[in-house]
């Protein structure tokens, strides 16, 4: 994070109420989410090279600059928020972007977007929705709800990836999209349910959720979301599997 003003879009939040430090750890907390939207926007940026290069089709890649785009307006409007806590102009600092492009195989490309999209967008918009309903504030409230719908179709862009990818390699994207829930599963059922502090609920009037609730939000979009979906995908999979055994017998 950096002390610059050009990220910031000025936000009115009325912040009378709030002591010192829950302004410095809410504002805090708005810097992290900052950080996080900035660094979806290197993601989907990095996204738009792979899908070139792997001859995706237009709509996947239209679809992933409107993201891009979205992803930077969430960014501003998240320093704007922490600006606005904190009392002084925050933004992002420089992004090291080396070995950004690695990973360019299809099967690479969709272990990332299974990560980061199909699970990490859904979880997002599940975060972003549960928060408007804490914010205290109506303005905060329809920013969280705004997020939330740009996250839920960002889901559905990766989701549309992995189901093209599933049609070029069926049996090997298969089988790493049921590896990769088997491992976001295992950390969801490891991690500690910790207890909910009073700063903490607190923080979330302002739009910052509870660790503890972030974590069972996880598990509920796992649960009710992702696996669903991946279900559905597989099945799908499996037939293009079949079919192509049946034309090559």
């Amino acid at each position: 994070v950096a002390g610059r003003a050009d990220w910031a879009r000025v936000f009115d939040l009325d912040v009378s109420r709030a002591s010192p430090g829950l302004r410095e750890a809410t504002g805090q907390g708005w810097c992290r989410i900052g950080q996080m939207e900035h660094a979806s926007l290197a993601a989907f940026a990095r996204f738009a090279l792979q899908l070139l290069s792997l001859g995706a089709p237009p709509s996947l890649i239209e679809a992933t600059t409107a993201a891009m785009a979205d992803e930077t307006r969430h960014a501003q409007l998240a320093f704007g928020v922490a600006s606005a806590l904190l009392g002084r102009a925050v933004g992002p600092a420089a992004l090291d972007v080396q070995q950004s492009l690695v990973e360019t195989s299809l099967v690479e490309v969709a272990r990332l977007v299974i990560r980061e999209g199909c699970i990490g967008e859904t979880c997002a918009a599940l975060e972003a929705r549960e928060a408007a309903l804490h914010a205290r504030q109506p303005e905060l409230a329809q920013l969280l709800h705004r997020v939330a719908d740009d996250e839920s179709r960002h889901a559905e862009l990766a989701w549309r990836f992995v189901a093209y990818a599933l049609e070029l390699e069926p049996q090997r994207v298969g089988e790493l999209l049921n590896t990769e829930l088997r491992s976001e599963r295992a950390l969801v059922e490891s991690a500690p349910l910790l207890a909910v502090s009073a700063h903490e609920l607190a923080s979330s009037a302002f739009g910052i959720l509870p660790e503890r609730q972030r974590c069972e939000l996880r598990a509920l979009a796992l649960r009710e979301v992702v696996a669903p979906c991946a279900a559905a995908l597989l099945q799908r999979g499996r037939g293009a599997v079949a079919e192509n055994q049946v034309l090559s017998a």
